[in-house]
């Protein structure tokens, strides 16, 4: 897999996300994600659908991403690892990716130390963090691991204000009727 360095994890995901969009299909995303992930895939133009926990290991219901990808048009999946915790379901996330081989999968693993030693895995795109409050905190920083060739260059600095602009769009749309609107809820 090839090694890839931004500013910040959110950097590199807005990056993949616009590069590799997928017309028509939502993201699949664990209802305990970080907001800035949620911020990060408004802003690159995907539509959402937040699915519940497994209760053992406070990861996403792959059960449920199972049947959200059997009854509907999906463009990814984002695996995250809740407070770091290094447990993944590896063969039933392999069978996932086998079984719709168009989907792009995601290893959100920010919380984790960092790893350098990926030769392959399923996921399309496997994200770390060095910023704040972080496993590793060097105040700013992401690694990304990937297994589509990205020619170098192309990733765009982390530009704080956009999030800012983003965010304070969000707040003041932050009504129920709105997320019901975007079929949030």
């Amino acid at each position: 897999m090839e090694l890839i360095t931004a500013n910040r994890a959110n950097g590199i995901l807005y990056h993949f996300l616009k590069y590799h969009k997928q017309e028509g299909g939502n993201w699949i995303l664990p209802s305990n994600i970080c907001p800035e992930v949620v911020l990060t895939f408004l802003k690159s133009g995907c539509k959402l659908r937040f699915v519940d926990l497994e209760e053992k290991e406070l990861g996403i219901s792959l059960k449920q991403v199972e049947e959200v990808i059997h009854n509907g048009e999906i463009a990814g999946v984002l695996y995250n690892h809740t407070y770091g915790n290094e447990y993944t379901p590896d063969q039933h996330l392999t069978d996932i990716k086998n079984n719709n081989p168009e989907l792009l999968l995601v290893d959100d693993r920010c919380l984790c130390d960092p790893q350098f030693d990926f030769e392959s895995s399923w996921a399309d795109l496997i994200l770390f963090s060095t910023n704040f409050r972080k496993q590793v905190d060097l105040g700013y920083g992401g690694l990304g691991f990937t297994n589509i060739k990205i020619e170098p260059g192309e990733i765009p600095e982390y530009k704080k204000k956009e999030y800012d602009k983003v965010s304070h769009e969000l707040k003041a749309k932050a009504d129920p009727e709105h997320w019901r609107s975007m079929g949030f809820m």
